[in-house]
């Protein structure tokens, strides 16, 4: 009756109940514990976000469009189309971030007696030794919630305070279940090198493993456990722990300091009953929008009231706004604009139930969590009242407004499908943190697409009949219980449950795998339905792909397009395999061990490739087929080399030359002076000339329109190593002193003639540097007399970037400027080094080739 009473003061008469049938349902059992339930510990420092940037941009997953200038920042120097961080590795990582204070089960969290150790004496990491996490956007035109995979956290103690207990790692560690962030907003005013936004992540760590001999630890100077609030977990909450932890302040401008780097505080405590990962049966507040600019919008907030703990506990954590100081290079909340105190109000009653004072130094201690002790009298009042955050020095400003109920998924919001995928959907419905019986929702399935957006890609042709009819058509590709909408109504315990199934969406985006689909839920009777952000659930549908039989490299049920666009989008994935290149993949063991391994792991696990998850189930699969056949093969002839494939194969040409000269060189100075001159001879003229090839290669692929590119530190020679290109995979590169075994096992093996070697494995890699640069010269003829026809030319780089020069002794490094010189340049090099022909052993000048000089 009392509740009864509070919804018609509330309503000026009118009773909710009479104009639906929802019920919220009381005196339901709920033991169901959050990281706002005590014990907790709260903990602040920074965080690494090495994101890539280069897969941000749609037209960059057009592999036959790619050029070199995709990978570069994209600035008003460099005009590039790789965002600001092109070469990001999307690692995620905790940097110095320390526990800040601790609730136990009963006692003051700001008293000392009762927190043993803590704000001083953990710290919480996250992995690095298996493999750091990863961050990755659901899908290219869906980047506003990013999702952190494969990450563990642990909670140690700090080094200063171990002493005897250096070696005994982690108090507790456990895996770190992903989901993606919510409650993105621009929280930040007056900054210029850090981005505004702020994030939550809010999860489960699961798999725990406690260390009993530190959790044993006694401080010898207060006879308590050093970590009495971990033991007081692990009592509570065995398995799992709930986390959430919010990121602000992150550094996106590449020559700004600590590039890369953002602020974090968070909040661990107990997950107890839960039947979710990131859902917290309480109650929500949703930001208003203010009228003046020194008052900001604070951002949603949720809270807890615990009756038996005659608790009120808020999380402000991703609610207050901040202000960056630049000259003090730190962040402070925004108490200029909305004061250093809230208060907290009935919904249109001024009258104080509680206030809460905020700083710098409590939002640090305490993550943004306030909780609040309660009288027995104002339980009863906050049970079924709306409550309200205002600024406290005059009522009037509202900052946060309670909604009279609460509705969001229970499963996942993000998530990836294949077609024939069925998934079970949850919804809840809560009302004053309670289960609302018979509440009507509806769910209604959109397609996000480009063409949607207002600043749509010029290459999808949006204003044609033809994609709308496609999107027409994809729209079925997602139903919620057979259908593109649904209505359900919520069971005793406030849920309901529907069936998401997937299908084809008839790759709409030609380029980019599938589609996503977002589904808004709201209540019968509301607004909408309106996409929002943060009221729907994104689903990336992948486009059916069907193969039979034997995969191969190229062709229909080849895995070349597959692995082409990942080398295109991941450049820090060459160093270990080049996927674009087919004797790269296959020539080495190693790689297909690696690529087997890392394509099988689980989604979660830190090694899973590609590190986006954005790989459909069946490609997957065909490539785990072709990678597992004995000898995976090419299907035939080689594919033609593109124009930027042709470059890119001169880069490697210029590398594969560059990678000789120091093995050479160190061979060479090894070598005591006054002795062996005959052999200094010899090595000095070979290395001269390796040094005269590089120069021609790069002459080639400055003729093609390219750039050579040689002090980036991805292309410097590192030792010991392999050829670039794939070349004789099974050779090592090393740096030795001179000796007959280096020349035989080493030198000899660098240079050998194609017309030594086992026909055999030609087709596997290319077996010699002849043979390499053959490919070069084939393709090169073939481009050369496409563009003509097209009264073109492939040469159509700057004559004024060449380089010319004559050693005494050697051929000149001439100038190229077309087709017939760019093959003499390649006879140049290639017959210095394995001679002129299978019969001749010399060079085009009568020189014995390098190989037959070592032999």
């Amino acid at each position: 009756e009392q509740i009864r009473t509070e919804r018609l003061e509330r309503t000026g008469g009118e009773d909710a109940k009479d104009k639906s049938d929802d019920e919220v349902v009381f005196g339901l059992s709920n033991n169901e514990m959050f990281y706002l339930d005590r014990p907790r510990l709260h903990f602040a420092g920074r965080f690494r976000a090495d994101v890539s940037t280069i897969n941000n941009v749609y037209d960059n997953f057009a592999s036959d469009l790619f050029q070199p200038v995709h990978e570069a920042i994209t600035d008003s120097e460099t005009a590039g189309y790789g965002g600001w961080h092109p070469d990001g590795t999307n690692e995620f990582l905790f940097h110095n971030v320390t526990v800040t204070s601790v609730c136990p089960k009963k006692g003051d969290c700001n008293n000392p007696n009762t927190m043993g150790m803590g704000t001083s004496g953990m710290t919480v990491t996250t992995n690095s030794g298996e493999g750091s996490a990863q961050m990755a956007d659901l899908d290219v035109e869906w980047q506003l919630s990013s999702i952190l995979y494969g990450m563990n956290i642990a909670i140690c103690p700090l080094k200063s305070a171990m002493s005897n207990t250096m070696n005994l790692g982690a108090i507790v560690s456990g895996v770190y279940y992903p989901v993606g962030t919510t409650g993105s907003w621009d929280s930040t005013a007056r900054t210029e090198w850090m981005s505004r936004s702020s994030s939550k992540y809010q999860s489960l760590l699961e798999n725990l493993q406690w260390n009993d001999k530190l959790l044993n630890t006694v401080d010898e100077m207060t006879n308590q456990y050093k970590y009495a609030v971990l033991r007081e977990l692990r009592d509570v909450s065995p398995t799992r722990l709930s986390i959430s932890f919010v990121v602000y302040g992150y550094s996106f401008i590449p020559d700004a300091p600590d590039f890369t780097y953002g602020y974090l505080v968070g909040t661990i405590g107990p997950a107890v009953k839960s039947k979710s990962v990131n859902y917290i049966r309480g109650r929500f507040l949703y930001g208003l929008k203010l009228n003046t600019d020194t008052q900001p919008t604070l951002n949603r907030a949720q809270f807890l009231l615990r009756e038996e703990m005659k608790t009120l506990t808020f999380d402000f954590g991703n609610s207050l706004p901040k202000v960056y100081d630049s000259s003090m290079g730190q962040y402070s909340i925004y108490t200029e604009a909305i004061g250093s105190e809230l208060c907290v109000t009935r919904c249109g009653n001024s009258r104080e139930l509680a206030s809460i004072k905020i700083s710098d130094e409590w939002y640090i201690k305490t993550a943004g969590i306030a909780e609040i002790h309660l009288t027995d009298a104002l339980i009863v009042e906050l049970q079924a009242s709306l409550l309200q955050i205002v600024n406290c020095s005059d009522f009037r400003s509202v900052f946060l407004n309670e909604s009279l109920q609460y509705v969001r998924p229970v499963s996942d919001s993000l998530m990836y499908m294949d077609p024939g995928d069925k998934v079970d959907l949850t919804l809840s419905v809560t009302q004053f943190g309670r289960p609302v019986k018979n509440r009507k929702l509806t769910l209604v399935v959109h397609v996000y697409h480009p063409c949607n957006d207002l600043f749509a890609h010029p290459k999808l042709h949006c204003n044609t009949t033809t994609i709308r009819s496609q999107l027409q058509r994809a729209l079925g590709a997602l139903r919620v219980d057979g259908r593109n909408w649904t209505s359900v109504s919520t069971d005793s315990s406030g849920q309901a449950t529907i069936q998401l199934s997937a299908g084809d969406p008839g790759n709409v985006r030609r380029f980019v795998d599938g589609l996503v689909y977002l589904i808004s839920y709201l209540p019968v009777g509301s607004e909408g339905p309106i996409a929002y952000q943060d009221a729907t659930i994104a689903v990336r549908v992948f486009d059916l792909f069907n193969w039979t039989g034997k995969p191969s490299w190229y062709g229909d049920n080849g895995v070349y397009s597959i692995f082409k666009q990942y080398d295109n989008l991941y450049t820090t994935m060459r160093p270990i395999v080049d996927l674009g290149d087919y004797h790269t993949v296959v020539g080495v063991q190693r790689n297909i061990e690696y690529l087997k391994r890392t394509l099988s792991v689980p989604r979660n696990h830190p090694r899973h490739m590609p590190g986006t998850r954005d790989l459909s189930r069946n490609k997957r699969d065909m490539i785990l087929k072709w990678l597992s056949q004995p000898y995976p093969p090419s299907k035939g002839e080689r594919m033609p080399l593109s124009i930027h494939e042709l470059r890119h194969q001169l880069q490697l040409a210029i590398q594969l030359e560059f990678y000789t000269i120091p093995v050479y060189l160190y061979a060479l100075m090894s070598l005591k002076k006054g002795y062996n001159q005959e052999i200094r001879s010899i090595i000095q003229s070979v290395t001269t000339e390796e040094m005269m090839h590089f120069s021609l290669a790069a002459n080639i692929l400055n003729a093609i329109g390219g750039h050579p590119q040689i002090d980036s530190p991805d292309r410097m020679p590192v030792f010991p190593s392999r050829l670039p290109g794939g070349i004789q995979p099974d050779l090592t590169m090393r740096l030795a002193p001179f000796s007959i075994g280096l020349v035989r096992d080493l030198f000899m093996a660098i240079e050998t003639p194609r017309s030594l070697t086992d026909p055999a494995t030609r087709e596997r890699y290319n077996d010699t540097i002849g043979g390499f640069y053959d490919r070069i010269s084939k393709n090169m003829m073939r481009l050369e007399k496409e563009q003509q026809l097209k009264n073109k030319t492939l040469f159509t780089g700057d004559p004024a970037l060449q380089v010319k020069y004559t050693l005494p002794g050697h051929i000149s490094v001439f100038k190229v400027t077309n087709l017939d010189e760019a093959l003499k340049a390649i006879w140049m090099i290639v017959s210095e080094g394995e001679g002129s022909s299978q019969t001749n052993p010399t060079d085009n000048y009568r020189d014995l080739a390098h190989y037959y000089k070592f032999a």
